[in-house]
């Protein structure tokens, strides 16, 4: 695995009580703390994990964030949390990128693509600089054709194809 985000994203503005830090409201404690426990869960429970978090009052009336990026990381994994009432382009819920694929979802449904590591051609690492016919520099690389697939209402669930992800559960 190389990177979980997990985003709650609107392009929306509050002005509830839940807006405000004297109710206990914001981001954070409304949306953020479930995004925590479910990445803690995938974490495990053998280091505690390095945080990095930034909050914003953007949108909302009130004085709490309504703005909350998370980072979560330990040796090999790393958590993208966010919520914001300010992005007019979200994404999907869920984005999880591994060394053979990547798998994103909402609860309306999962999608993947993967490669398949033995199936793709075999190359060398290239020391020496490349470049064409006329002595330009060129990159050694190639696109991968992947393999896909998709669930219907599905959830994060032990049954997806190889993604070398190992840290998936339902809940």
């Amino acid at each position: 695995m190389v990177q979980v985000s997990i985003t709650a994203s609107h392009f929306s503005r509050r002005w509830d009580w839940q807006t405000l830090k004297s109710r206990n409201g914001g981001s954070l404690l409304n949306t953020g703390s479930h995004f925590i426990d479910l990445s803690l869960q995938w974490l495990g429970v053998e280091t505690l994990p390095n945080v990095l978090c930034r909050m914003d009052s953007v949108n909302s009336f009130g004085d709490a964030e309504d703005y909350c990026k998370i980072i979560l990381s330990s040796p090999g994994k790393l958590f993208d949390i966010e919520i914001s009432n300010c992005n007019a382009y979200a994404g999907p819920t869920y984005l999880i990128q591994g060394k053979h694929g990547s798998l994103k979802g909402n609860n309306s449904g999962l999608e993947w693509k993967y490669f398949k590591p033995e199936e793709a051609p075999h190359h060398e690492l290239e020391l020496a600089p490349l470049s064409n016919a006329g002595g330009m520099p060129i990159y050694c690389r190639e696109e991968l054709t992947p393999e896909a697939g998709n669930r219907e209402k599905a959830r994060l669930i032990p049954l997806l194809p190889p993604l070398s992800i190992t840290c998936c559960m339902t809940r």
